[in-house]
Order: structure tokens, then C-alpha cells, then sequence
């Protein structure tokens, strides 16, 4: 009987998006809730919190650009 390991799982690439948290708010970021700037968010949670006014996105990353044929 051969013996198997299981493989390690990455961390989940980093889209760097950062964004200002706009006062009187705090959001909540990797297990806590958090104001000033913010580095590492998920774009379509800082989409998000743009939308309900609670953060600035400051650095989206660039979408890939198009394949030209």
C-alpha cells in the first residue's frame, strides 16, 4: 500500500485592488473590521462596497486586455 499526500493549496492570487475606507465607516477585511486603506481586496467586494458609499477604490487591477486577431 503506497502512502499519498495531499497537495498544499495556494493562496488565492491577489487581484490588487486597494481602496480608502470613506468615514464614519469601517468594513470588515480578513477578520476585522478595518478603516483607512486597505490593500488586497477582492475586486467585486470593493464593486461592492463602492456601491453602498462606504469605500474609494484608489488601484484596480487592469482588466487583460482583448486578444487582437
Amino acid at each position: 500500500m503506497t502512502m499519498t499526500t495531499k497537495r498544499a493549496r495556494r493562496a488565492p492570487a491577489n487581484d490588487g485592488t486597494t481602496v480608502t475606507v470613506t468615514g464614519p465607516h469601517l468594513v470588515f477585511h480578513d477578520g476585522e473590521q478595518r478603516a483607512g486603506t486597505l490593500t488586497g481586496v477582492p475586486a467585486d467586494t470593493a464593486e461592492h462596497w463602492q456601491r453602498d458609499g462606504w469605500v474609494t477604490i484608489i488601484e484596480d487591477k487592469p482588466k487583460a486586455p482583448a486578444k487582437a486577431e
